[in-house]
């Protein structure tokens, strides 16, 4: 980065740290899937950043609208004909924490819904 800098190339390096907690307010979601979801999530919009979906800060999962297909996500979740159809709830959240990295919550979602799980023997 000092190779930049010393070039005169601007840098610009948005590091999201403890401290920029609570500093983005969160779009607004409905009810039933701001109960669904687990954990504290924001959806949040950073033009700056287009090619970033999401990213942890602290124990926030930040998911950035300005992505296109989670900006897609965003308007999707506030339709009522969407959210309506509880395997589209389901779906959301196993997206989310497929995106807070929280891959075993992923799979037991997808198990469930296939009905692998010891339930079905």
């Amino acid at each position: 980065m000092d190779y930049l800098r010393q070039n005169g190339i601007e840098v610009v390096a948005p590091l999201f740290e403890e401290h920029d907690r609570g500093k983005q307010r969160s779009k607004p979601i409905p009810e039933a899937v701001r109960q669904r979801i687990q954990g504290s999530v924001k959806f949040i919009e950073l033009p700056g950043l287009p090619n970033r979906m999401a990213w942890q800060v602290g124990t926030e999962l930040w998911i950035n609208v300005s992505h296109p297909a989670m900006g897609r996500l965003y308007s999707r979740l506030r339709e009522p004909s969407f959210i309506n159809h509880p395997e589209h709830i389901e779906t959301v959240e196993q997206l989310i924490h497929l995106l807070g990295r929280r891959f075993e919550l992923a799979l037991e979602i997808t198990v469930a819904r296939l009905a692998l799980g010891a339930e079905s023997r």
